[in-house]
């Protein structure tokens, strides 16, 4: 992996850890002791698992960028896939997704999904917040 490109996974890991309330259910694996979660995901990822494969002494270290986006898109999928979508952590999942999506828009355009309802509504240079949570609303079709 470039240093730009470890440079970038870095800034959108530690945005999405350390600056965004709504990622507390992903920062750590789900515990071992919930045997129907770990029955459910054959493949647990969490942000301090993607946080330490960034680091070059990690044994199983990323080599490109697509591996780490891979890896975030995995912890989403897993949410998804064992909450309820009346669940808050399904929400949170849903929130934090959007996020990350406009966080690769500004940082690292070739690997966010080509959808519309993400496109930038902002000028270029200016700073990307996480959404207020007090003004969310999901809008189903």
């Amino acid at each position: 992996m470039s240093g730009k490109e470890l440079r970038i996974a870095q800034r959108i890991v530690l945005e999405l850890y350390c600056q965004y309330e709504q990622s507390l259910p992903f920062r750590e694996v789900v515990s071992s002791e919930i045997t129907d979660y770990h029955r459910i995901i054959k493949k647990p990822i969490a942000l301090d698992i993607i946080r330490d494969k960034l680091k070059s002494d990690h044994i199983d270290h990323y080599t490109d960028l697509r591996q780490v986006m891979a890896d975030i898109r995995l912890m989403f999928k897993n949410a998804f896939t064992y909450n309820p979508v009346d669940s808050q952590v399904y929400q949170e999942a849903r929130n934090l997704e959007e996020f990350f999506e406009k966080l690769l828009l500004k940082w690292a355009p070739n690997y966010a999904y080509d959808d519309p309802f993400l496109a930038p509504d902002k000028e270029e240079d200016e700073e990307v917040f996480p959404p207020n949570r007090k003004y969310r609303r999901i809008i189903n079709d």
